[in-house]
């Protein structure tokens, strides 16, 4: 059979590599099926799996319960789509419940590549150089592993492209129906109002590329084009409200009913928008500190292609590139650099974080290595694909050696939970943790509602408040984790304050329980 004209090894090629990614993703996202959810950043993973089990136990749908801070237990951050879709999942009965995070979150992950692709289609990427960026995404050990995690991060970076794409598909087709028009701003407003609320740190970046976009559409256009010209405000006012003001709007009121929830719990006060403002962004000096960007230049970039010097090689090989090419890259660099520069202490402290802006960076260098392996010249055409090489190169050998063994892992608390549940037959008893944060690892495994203390910022007056709170309940154990299991006026202050007249104490390796048996006793 003849081949098509103008096909070659260098359009042929790339296909088959991307089909080749797609078998090692597959076969990556599926090791470690049935293990725990305490492989990475259990935390976070745990805290999304508890407020799920407490929607299937009947819990509110909007105001969810995460049980960990003491009543009342609802203290909301992202918009529950996800926890929803999980427990929707869960409920079929078709897996169990960390099998059906597992699953949704591969899921959102593989409708990423259909948004990506029209965006990569509008930069004017032929296929098979589409297929190159794609493929470094597929083979990215960030997102090999973070995909198949119980997190919400690829839901909330699944609606950010699809709000990217909308806008893309919207204004560089002027010649679209005014029926067209009005879904596509329909989608816009809701991809956005969901992508904002679900996660606003991964939204961020989209955000800001859809605006760029349209103001560049628009000044370009509406010089060079009649019609542009003549409905130029129009379409102004229709991008302001479709996909600025209303996606705005549903993240201001989510978060102020989030805060407004919180602001009920003691203990959750410390975790309004304001309260969290410097967590969240950072302090100057962090986004000044060398500290700050050299783990970003050694961590996030070796998470995201493989290996962080290859950033250093593929950057000065782009200025070979065509000037249209350059400048793309340029804007998509800017945009990986944003995020790091504004939630510069949520990036620096957790490496999950680059999922939300890691595709610009992989876009970027795809781009590179796709425009220099297509160009005429033999040495650009040798210096891509040696480029392209390494980095599909590094990022396997980085997520086989650090992500990969990481999966599946059976060490876990569950094996506790049979003493807890003999000595505290009540799931209605609460637990009481001190040294762990609140990390939802305990509730989780051993089921059952927590008041976490964390001594470094509680106050007397919020403790007793809490105190108050728990009064309505049974105090079934408490526990010490880490350092504190060692500090005996906490104890002793810690088992007078809940009344445990008789106990018994445990120890699992860091961490001391103390069960209440005060229901034994006459």
């Amino acid at each position: 059979m003849k081949a098509e004209s103008g096909e070659s090894p260098t359009n042929i090629l790339p296909r088959a590599i991307f089909l080749a990614s797609l078998v090692f993703m597959t076969i990556a996202m599926l090791k470690g099926w049935n293990g725990t959810i305490r492989d990475l950043h259990a935390f976070r993973q745990t805290q999304t799996a508890i407020t799920v089990v407490y929607l299937l136990k009947g819990g509110p749908w909007l105001a969810y319960q995460t049980p960990v801070l003491g009543p009342p237990w609802a203290i909301p951050f992202e918009f529950p789509l996800y926890q929803w879709l999980v427990a929707l999942t869960a409920r079929i009965g078709l897996f169990p419940l960390e099998q059906s995070g597992r699953l949704i979150s591969i899921l959102m992950f593989l409708a990423t590549f259909y948004p990506f692709y029209k965006i990569l289609k509008a930069l004017s990427l032929k296929e098979n150089q589409i297929f190159m960026v794609l493929t470094l995404y597929c083979l990215s050990p960030e997102y090999l592993f973070w995909s198949r995690s119980f997190m919400i991060e690829s839901t909330a970076l699944v609606l950010s492209m699809f709000f990217l794409m909308f806008i893309v598909l919207l204004y560089d087709n002027p010649a679209r129906t005014r029926k067209g028009d009005w879904l596509l701003l329909l989608g816009i407003t809701l991809a956005g109002a969901l992508g904002a609320m679900v996660k606003v740190t991964t939204f961020y970046a989209f955000f800001v590329a859809g605006v760029a976009f349209f103001g560049w559409q628009w000044l370009y256009r509406s010089r060079e084009t009649a019609k542009w010209k003549g409905e130029s405000f129009s379409r102004l006012l229709k991008f302001g409200i479709f996909a600025v003001l209303l996606p705005l709007a549903a993240l201001f009121l989510w978060t102020f009913y989030c805060d407004s929830l919180k602001s009920l719990n003691p203990l959750g006060r410390h975790l309004t928008s304001t309260a969290l403002r410097d967590w969240n962004f950072g302090t100057l000096s962090d986004k000044l500190s060398l500290q700050t960007w050299n783990r970003f230049f050694t961590r996030t970039l070796r998470d995201l292609i493989g290996n962080s010097w290859l950033l250093v090689i593929a950057v000065p090989a782009g200025l070979f590139c065509r000037r249209e090419r350059r400048l793309i890259v340029t804007v998509l660099l800017v945009l990986f650099l944003l995020p790091l520069a504004t939630f510069t202490n949520l990036q620096y402290r957790h490496n999950y974080y680059a999922y939300a802006n890691g595709l610009f960076l992989i876009a970027a260098v795809g781009i590179i290595c796709a425009d220099l392996w297509q160009s005429e010249g033999i040495l650009k055409r040798v210096v891509g694909g040696i480029i392209f090489c390494a980095i599909i190169t590094f990022s396997s050998y980085h997520y086989l050696t650090y992500f990969f063994p990481k999966q599946g892992i059976t060490d876990n608390l569950s094996t506790i939970r049979n003493d807890f549940d003999k000595m505290i037959p009540n799931e209605d008893d609460i637990i009481v943790v001190f040294g762990a944060g609140w990390s939802s690892e305990f509730p989780y495994y051993f089921g059952r509602r927590a008041a976490m203390f964390s001594s470094d910022d509680l106050t007397a007056q919020e403790f007793q408040e809490t105190l108050r709170n728990l009064a309505p309940y049974r105090v079934g154990a408490i526990l010490f984790y880490g350092d504190t299991r060692y500090d005996t006026a906490l104890i002793r202050e810690a088992l007078s304050s809940f009344g445990f007249r008789w106990n018994l104490m445990m120890e699992y390796g860091q961490l001391f329980v103390y069960f209440n048996t005060s229901h034994n006793k006459t």
